[in-house]
C-alpha cells in the first residue's frame, strides 16, 4: 500500500470493512449507529474518532514517498 497508487474499488471495499466491523449486524440483532461514518472519519481535534479514509490515506502517504 505504500508503494503503489490502490484503485478506487479497493479503498472502498476496505472502507467496507471497516464499517461492518464497527456497524455490522450479528444474527437477528443489528447493532446501534451512534455516529455517522463521515463524524467517525473526521480528526479528533474536530470531534470525530481518528479513522482514515483508505484513498486518502494511500495518497498521503504517495505523496510523503514522493516528497
Amino acid at each position: 500500500m505504500s508503494c503503489f497508487r490502490l484503485p478506487l474499488s479497493l479503498c472502498q471495499l476496505l472502507d467496507k470493512l471497516v464499517a461492518r466491523f464497527w456497524w455490522g449486524a450479528e444474527e437477528g440483532q443489528p447493532k446501534i449507529r451512534w455516529v455517522s461514518w463521515p463524524n467517525m472519519c473526521r480528526s479528533k481535534h474536530e470531534g470525530g474518532m481518528g479513522f482514515r479514509e483508505f484513498e486518502h490515506f494511500n495518497q498521503a502517504v504517495l505523496a510523503k514517498i514522493g516528497w
